[in-house]
């Protein structure tokens, strides 16, 4: 049959392919693959072993020249190949993963009987994008991994050291995979192999004594991603080490100069360790370690040094995620001065370019988002709410003004999620830090909404969408013709962005809980319900009327 015939011209290709007469071959063969029937091509497909299409990939590699480009086509061309060995049969087959034992065992025996880095790179690139496609899927399928084949990429992630960039590359291709494998809501049968004796060890091993930062920084990332998962797997990479090494890579050891030896690692080092305050039992090791106390060291003015300041926006970010993760955000406040003494200088910062400023900002926005507690928290510190209304008022950039708005949005609205109790009180808050410290005035935010400058108008609909969904703003929106014309009136936006954004703010105000019990005039409730009911993009009928001259 014509399937039969494609299927032996293959596999002649695969076991025969190093010559570059076989280019045009490949190319005739590919793109007969792409064109057949997904059964089809898993029958054709099912003959050839990855084993051999790996050592022709690499006999291509090693006969060929940078001017050989029909050898150059014909590893690509047998690389398109290698893909469609997975995606032919999809990850999340109904009958199983399409990684099959069979699949692995080849995979393995090409990694280890190949001896030309960019064949193995191949293999571990395809390994890779059938981990991806597991993890982004919503099915339950998962890959059984091999132990063996996972133990081979354990070891490879200490290959290359130096000058050696062909390893190094090596190593940073089964980096990839791990992440790749990690990621996903679920383990991938992952977390109980990586976290099992032996497999566990390899990894702890290759990761901490790697030189080379690049994929030293990707095993201790996939070591905080499976850490976060639960706390069996954080007290694994504790015992491993890898937790440690992430820590000493971030702020070096215990009585050191406070940072470690390589600042552009440390600033990755502690983006990762940020991960690990957005679960209960990671913000508890982080606290049990004294982490915390060390890092706040190097925000206080007396404690840190030169390079310890450009660390200062990512510890700030750490900080905030610790913050707003908390039980009680105004205790971590209180029990750290330097990162509370670094928010406040961000914010008296006069630079518009200044990123401590911007940060700061930032912060303090996701410290009043995460929670009842860090709106509250933010209201009994003044001096942290304050400066974000006097720069949205006295700044003469857009950018710092911008970013304010957002913070305020940020410390104002009220998530959906939370339960009724809990929304109601942050709507009281919120009109506290309104009225207090923030001492704003409608008006005010209406004429940033008409501004011409786009990034300061779309935050500015951004914060009236994110307190228009609660009564007292409501009301107050109610009190103000002259904004609620504006927002009522399509015509005014030039852009989609900007009309959606506006749009977004009528839809918040008829959700509002007292929508239908007062807040709005009767006229004002009709206006607004059909405002939404014609949506966003409606136009009035215009009457056209022709004339003819006499």
């Amino acid at each position: 049959s014509e399937t039969d015939n494609l299927c032996d011209r293959l596999k002649s290709l695969v076991l025969h392919g190093n010559n570059s007469n076989n280019a045009d071959e490949a190319i005739v063969l590919y793109k007969q693959l792409v064109e057949m029937d997904r059964s089809q091509v898993r029958t054709c497909l099912d003959r050839i072993d990855l084993f051999d299409l790996a050592h022709c990939v690499e006999a291509c590699l090693l006969n060929s020249t940078s001017a050989d480009l029909s050898k150059s086509t014909l590893v690509d061309t047998l690389r398109d190949i290698g893909s469609l060995l997975l995606t032919s049969r999809p990850p999340l087959d109904p009958k199983g993963g399409s990684l099959s034992a069979k699949r692995q065992a080849e995979f393995l025996r090409a990694l280890d009987g190949c001896k030309s880095i960019e064949a193995r790179v191949f293999c571990v690139h395809r390994l890779t994008e059938a981990a991806e496609k597991t993890a982004q899927s919503d099915s339950d399928s998962e890959i059984a991994w091999n132990h063996g084949l996972l133990r081979c990429l354990a070891n490879l992630l200490g290959e290359g050291e130096g000058d050696d960039d062909e390893g190094v590359s090596l190593a940073v291709s089964a980096s990839k995979f791990w992440l790749a494998a990690a990621s996903g809501g679920r383990s991938n049968g992952l977390d109980c192999r990586l976290l099992s004796g032996d497999l566990s060890n390899v990894f702890a091993d290759r990761v901490c004594r790697r030189e080379s930062p690049v994929v030293r920084m990707r095993g201790l990332e996939l070591a905080a991603r499976l850490a976060v998962r639960n706390p069996a797997a954080l007290v694994a990479m504790e015992t491993a080490g890898l937790l440690g090494r992430l820590v000493e890579d971030a702020v070096g050891t215990e009585g050191g100069s406070g940072i470690g030896s390589d600042p552009l690692l440390a600033v990755n080092c502690l983006e990762v360790l940020g991960l690990l305050a957005m679960c209960h039992h990671g913000l508890a090791w982080l606290q049990r370690s004294g982490l915390l106390f060390r890092l706040d060291r190097l925000l206080s003015p007396s404690g840190g040094d030169v390079i310890a300041s450009l660390l200062r926006p990512q510890l700030m970010r750490l900080f905030g995620h610790v913050t707003a993760a908390a039980p009680n955000p105004d205790a971590v406040l209180s029990a750290c001065p330097g990162f509370l003494a670094s928010l406040q200088d961000g914010l008296a910062s006069n630079s518009s370019t200044d990123q401590d400023a911007f940060v700061a900002m930032a912060t303090v926005g996701h410290i009043g988002a995460g929670s009842v507690a860090g709106k509250s928290a933010a209201l009994a510190r003044p001096e942290l709410v304050r400066p974000l209304a006097e720069i949205l008022r006295r700044s003469p950039r857009s950018e710092p003004r911008a970013r304010a708005l957002a913070a305020i949005r940020d410390l104002l609205k009220v998530n959906g999620d939370w339960s009724a109790a809990e929304r109601s009180e942050a709507a009281t808050v919120a009109e506290r830090l309104w009225s207090g410290p923030l001492s704003l005035r409608l008006a005010e935010i209406e004429k940033l909404a008409r501004v011409p400058f786009p990034e300061i108008r779309l935050e500015a609909f951004g914060l009236l969408a994110a307190i228009a969904e609660q009564d007292w703003a409501a009301s107050l929106i109610a009190a103000e013709p002259s904004l609620l014309e504006f927002l009522l009136d399509r015509r005014t936006e030039s852009t989609h962005e900007s009309a959606v954004s506006k749009f977004a703010v009528v839809e918040a105000a008829c959700r509002c809980p007292g929508f239908a019990s007062g807040v709005f005039s009767g006229p004002d409730q009709l206006r607004l319900r059909l405002h939404v009911k014609q949506g966003l993009y409606y136009a009035p009928a215009q009457a056209n009327v022709a004339t003819e001259d006499a």
